[in-house]
C-alpha cells in the first residue's frame, strides 16, 4: 500500500519536479542624479515586438520589478507617461532564460 502510494505522489508531482524556467525578470532602479533612490514613479516596460507593456511604480527603495517577462526582446524600460518623474528611455534590453536583467533609470 505504502509503495502504492508513493508511486501515485511521483506521478502527480512528477511534472513539479521537472519543471522549468521559461521567463525572465527585469529589475529596475530609478535613481536622481545625485545617485539617490526615488520611490513612486511609474516604469513603463515594453516588449517592442509585440507591443505588451507593463507598468510598474518604485518602491521607496527606488526598485521595480517586472516578473514573468519573454525571453528575447528588444524592450523599451522608461518613465511611464503619468510619472511627475522623467527619464530618457532604455532601448535595446534582452532578455536571458532565467536570468535577471539589471537596468538603472536616471
Amino acid at each position: 500500500m505504502l509503495l502504492l502510494f508513493l508511486g501515485f505522489s511521483l506521478v502527480l508531482y512528477s511534472n513539479v519536479l521537472l519543471a522549468q524556467s521559461t521567463s525572465s525578470q527585469i529589475r529596475v532602479v530609478v535613481a536622481d542624479s545625485n545617485g539617490n533612490a526615488v520611490g513612486g514613479v511609474g516604469v513603463r516596460v515594453t516588449h517592442l515586438p509585440t507591443g505588451r507593456s507593463q507598468v510598474l511604480t518604485s518602491t521607496p527603495a527606488g526598485l521595480a520589478s517586472a516578473r514573468g517577462m519573454q525571453v528575447g526582446g528588444p524592450y523599451r524600460v522608461g518613465s511611464a507617461d503619468f510619472s511627475a518623474w522623467s527619464s530618457e528611455a532604455i532601448e535595446g534590453v534582452y532578455l536571458t532564460l532565467g536570468e535577471t536583467e539589471l537596468v538603472t533609470l536616471w
